[in-house]
């Protein structure tokens, strides 16, 4: 490992601390590092900075410093570029992080010297189709359709292709990757995946009828969600980190994307162990002594 690239939590107070010892890690053990230049404010050169987007250029690894939301505003920025991405959890569930702060040099020494496994994340990629064609956006947990802050309902019809599957009005709908099958989708009643697992789970946010249901589509089917009744301030949100609005006639092309997103693992690592750590899934409550 030559090179290392860093982003971080900005809002995070335990982040300059953090940072600096990665920094101080990566000088004791001659790694060259580019730092996001969110935090130009620390005394390194000027050549030491790039912007995020540009982190995956030179590096052999993206470090992100903070929690879920960062390492997805990480994979958002990157991710598209396959850079191995290793995951500090410096407070928060941090489900999707490998270490935690009191970690930092163990782990980093570890990744130097190999002692490690990289997973390929299936993302998805979101468009919207008509009435005329956007950007491409890509998420790694989620895409989710929703009213914004108005109290009103969305009317939606979920089509394979050119086969319609189904229609109905909810508050919104979460379209999941695998990996995002335990975030919102699972909090709104949607099935735990395994990450390895090639499938596009949509979740209906609060649907109106007891009869619409989550459902679990092939990561080969192309969904197109066709918007009906919407409100204003209604949006798409790309891992809670970006979106767009949505208005009435909206047609929305989500798919699985031709990259996947890389992570750092290691070994003793297991998904299903961490469902128990981090969710308490399948334990069984323990009664008052």
């Amino acid at each position: 490992m030559r090179s290392i690239g860093i982003t971080a939590n900005p809002n995070n107070p335990q982040v300059t601390q953090a940072l600096k010892r990665v920094i101080k890690w990566c000088r004791k053990s001659r790694v060259n590092f580019k730092v996001d230049s969110n935090f130009a404010k620390l005394a390194l050169s000027s050549g030491q900075f790039c912007q995020k987007n540009q982190l995956w250029q030179g590096n052999d690894l993206l470090v992100s410093l903070g929690g879920d939301g960062t390492l997805l505003s990480a994979a958002q920025a990157t991710g598209y570029h396959q850079i191995p991405i290793l995951g500090i959890n410096l407070g928060g569930l941090g489900f999707l992080t490998q270490l935690t702060a009191r970690d930092i040099e163990s782990g980093l020494e570890r990744v130097k010297k190999g002692e490690f496994e990289t997973e390929k994340r299936l993302a998805l990629q979101i468009q919207r189709i008509k009435p005329q064609r956007s950007k491409v956006f890509y998420a790694l947990n989620d895409a989710v359709l929703h009213k914004g802050e108005v109290a009103h309902l969305i009317s939606f019809e979920i089509w394979v292709g050119k086969e319609f599957i189904c229609s109905f009005t909810a508050d919104g709908v979460i379209v999941s990757t695998p990996t995002g099958s335990t975030a919102y989708s699972l909090a709104a009643g949607g099935p735990i995946i395994h990450p390895h697992m090639e499938a596009i789970i949509v979740t209906p946010i609060c649907p109106q009828t007891m009869a619409t249901r989550p459902i679990i589509f092939s990561a080969q089917e192309k969904l197109i969600i066709k918007l009906g009744r919407v409100r204003s301030k209604s949006q798409v949100m790309l891992d809670g980190q970006t979106g767009f609005p949505l208005h009435k006639g909206d047609e929305i092309q989500i798919k699985k994307a031709k990259h996947k997103v890389t992570l750092v693992k290691f070994p003793e690592g297991s998904f299903y162990g961490i469902l128990r750590q981090k969710l308490h899934w399948g334990l069984l409550p323990k009664a008052e002594k």
